[in-house]
């Protein structure tokens, strides 16, 4: 689907576009750098190993997606310099799996939604939303949020959920602004805190945030199909339930 994304960019010289194969290299450094800082292996052998390994895993897994994109059910999208071309955000946007009575994230485990459907549902889940330090307070953030909102209405669906660290107050604060309301969530993370020569993973509670988006838009394609019918055409014991459903 050709999807109009956020022009809340064009007066600033930058634009929201899907990213090709060619940003995975872009988007996985921009990650990093957002969630865990520029280190390097100057600031220790096992930081700058663990930096480079985490980097390398999510740039691969990436390449692989954008190689082989699913666009009724995924999305990765990226603020990109109009004028130099250079990556300035990115955010990625998936159909993904939760358990209806806890609220429980499962991740992309489709399966669980078409074996059980009166227990799971397939509802559009934000992750990785990132702005590269030098281009924030610009509206970068909030554009790449209403560009997933967009995709959320394009694939049939009308509410968008994310999870946030409970000590990101810049975060939480933008997404109360754009509309997110906290939902229950009991979970916690996992966080890279650096200790004096190596990163350790901790956990740290979350918050779940869900926004209601609007009345589901038909596709503008009849031959495109939407997040419900994709699902459906998969071999299941039930069907799944729709994420306009919920």
């Amino acid at each position: 689907m050709a999807l109009a994304l956020c022009t809340l960019g064009a007066v600033a010289g930058w634009e929201v576009r899907r990213a090709q194969p060619r940003d995975a290299g872009a988007v996985a450094r921009l990650v990093r750098t957002a969630f865990r800082g520029t280190y390097a292996a100057r600031d220790g052998p096992l930081i700058g190993a663990q930096m480079l390994a985490m980097q390398l895993s999510f740039q691969s897994q990436l390449a692989s997606r954008l190689a082989t994109p699913d666009p009724a059910v995924e999305a990765v999208l990226i603020a990109v310099d109009d004028a130099a071309g250079g990556l300035l955000g990115c955010a990625d946007i998936r159909l993904s799996c939760f358990e209806d009575a806890t609220g429980l994230y499962r991740g992309e485990a489709a399966h669980l939604a078409r074996q059980w459907p009166d227990r799971f549902s397939m509802l559009p889940y934000m992750s990785n939303l990132a702005v590269a330090p030098g281009a924030r307070r610009r509206g970068l953030a909030r554009a790449l949020v209403q560009s997933c909102e967009q995709q959320v209405v394009a694939w049939g669906c009308d509410s968008l959920t994310l999870e946030v660290v409970r000590t990101n107050e810049p975060a939480l604060c933008l997404y109360r602004q754009l509309g997110y309301e906290l939902r229950p969530c009991d979970e916690e993370v996992h966080v890279s805190v650096r200790r004096q020569f190596w990163f350790e993973q901790v956990w740290m509670p979350k918050l779940r945030l869900t926004k209601q988006i609007g009345s589901p838009l038909p596709s503008a394609r009849a031959d495109e199909l939407t997040a419900r019918e994709v699902f459906a055409q998969k071999p299941s014991s039930g069907a799944v339930r729709s994420c306009s459903q919920n």
